[in-house]
């Protein structure tokens, strides 16, 4: 029975190697082969459901956090990871009560309500979730990714001033956070601040140069500087890292159309609509460049299709993007004796389309 025990220990910490690697499919065998032999060893049963996680297994990762809950119910990492799962599957209110029960367990569990705070933005809940963030920071003075995301809600709230003192808190924090540049950069602009905008975005960029959603507002600043040909390269640089990003395509043909180079422009359009094709800003304009090359065919294609988006109630889609970065917290996976712990980082990034908020969803190990 104990060389059973010290093999599944051994074959656990194997597990936990090919985790540390990026082998998740090895991880992911193991963990199963061990699950196999015996079917209440908690710490391969939640390691397999971070490793599905980070395989986009994720429906396989919520059945196996339910399992493991089912051993250890009061298991804070399990509650909270699986948030972080339900909020992958945009399943946010179940999202939302995962990451009370983990804080029911744990109430200075700071990942934890940073993004109960996310969660509840997504919900359009933003008065609670500045609650959240602000709670986070109560337990966490200096913890950068709060202040960033309690920013991007103060600046839904239109509450300009003190989103950008919250940037402004995060970079005291962390100076090389790129997201909080970027996020800064937008306030400034929506404050009419455009040289310090751009200024800000510069920043973002000089630590991340293929950072696309900076590349693009920063398209917008400069175009709001008249400075149109400066504005068409950055997109061009936006598209150069990511072809497929119809935000910057759109933009893109704006600063074309505007030049009166309407061939280009409704290339630009018709790129943009061939990612996303309810883009109704990029419908729209598409439309009024058509009319202006006297393309009546296109121009009522393209007219039709812009009705049916409204009176479908679509959601309509500005010009810039909001990036999100979501993490899951240190696990403590302790098999026996010498068991090795997993460290894991699991980040998150939608880019909606028009300005870019870049809402940082807490990058922490686990």
């Amino acid at each position: 029975m104990a060389g059973r025990t010290l093999d599944l220990a051994k074959e656990y910490n194997r597990a936990v190697s090919a985790f540390q690697a990026g082998n998740f499919v090895e991880a992911e065998k193991l963990c199963q082969r061990l699950i196999l032999a015996k079917h209440d060893f908690f710490e391969p049963l939640f390691l397999l459901a971070i490793v599905q996680t980070l395989l986009g297994k994720k429906n396989l990762a919520l059945s196996n956090y339910d399992r493991a809950l089912s051993m250890r119910p009061d298991h804070a990492d399990a509650h909270y990871n699986r948030g972080f799962t339900l909020q992958g599957l945009n399943r946010l209110d179940e999202a939302l009560a995962s990451f009370d029960r983990a804080l029911a367990v744990k109430p200075d569990y700071v990942e934890a309500l940073c993004n109960r705070g996310l969660t509840l933005q997504e919900l359009n809940r933003s008065d609670e979730a500045l609650a959240s963030f602000d709670r986070a920071l109560v337990v966490k003075p200096d913890y950068a990714e709060a202040f960033c995301n309690r920013g991007v809600t103060l600046q839904k709230l239109k509450r300009l001033d003190e989103a950008l003192a919250s940037y402004d808190r995060a970079l005291a924090v962390k100076p090389d956070y790129a997201e909080a540049f970027c996020n800064r950069g937008v306030a400034l602009q929506e404050l009419k601040r455009l040289d310090e905008a751009l200024a800000s975005y510069d920043r973002a960029l000089s630590l991340r140069p293929d950072y696309v959603e900076a590349l693009n507002n920063r398209g917008g600043t400069l175009k709001g500087l008249n400075r149109f040909e400066e504005a068409l390269a950055s997109y061009d640089r936006a598209l150069s890292v990511q072809p497929e990003y119809a935000d910057a395509l759109y933009n893109r043909g704006t600063i074309l159309q505007k030049q009166k180079r309407f061939d280009e422009a409704l290339q630009s359009y018709d790129r943009a609509l061939a990612v996303n094709a309810d883009h109704a800003y990029a419908l729209g304009e598409a439309a009024d460049c058509a009319m202006k090359l006297c393309d009546w065919d296109r121009r009522t294609r393209f007219a039709a299709e812009l009705k049916v988006h409204i009176s479908e109630k679509k959601s309509v889609i500005p010009p810039f993007c909001c990036s999100v970065t979501a993490t899951i917290p240190p696990c403590n996976c302790n098999a026996q004796n010498n068991t090795a712990r997993p460290g894991f980082r699991l980040c998150r990034n939608r880019c909606g389309t028009g300005r870019s908020i870049v809402t940082t969803k807490l990058e922490s190990p686990i």
